[in-house]
């Protein structure tokens, strides 16, 4: 893995790539867009990603899931913010 390009977020973080893909972010503690406190999780979120926005919203609303909404800065990408169990965060990354 090497230490790759990452989006202005406005707080320390490193990406680590596997080739061209970025597949680790590390964050310093901060306060997350999908939280109201700080986290003591050692795992704060997971990610993946969605090639149809739409249908993860369809699948999100059909689900009655409460979420939250950011962007990556300088992309078109949206980022949905879904509390999991156990107080995981799981971030679905789409373009729309």
């Amino acid at each position: 893995m090497t230490h790759g390009r990452r989006p202005r977020l406005g707080f320390n973080n490193y990406f680590l790539f596997a080739g061209d893909k970025d597949v680790i972010h590390i964050f310093a503690n901060h306060q997350a867009p999908a939280t109201t406190e700080q986290e003591q999780n050692i795992v704060h979120h997971v990610s993946f990603s969605s090639d149809n926005y739409q249908e993860t919203m369809q699948r999100i609303a059909k689900l009655d899931l409460a979420f939250s909404m950011g962007e990556v800065p300088g992309t078109l990408i949206k980022q949905i913010f879904v509390r999991g169990s156990e107080n995981l965060i799981i971030e679905i990354q789409a373009q729309p």
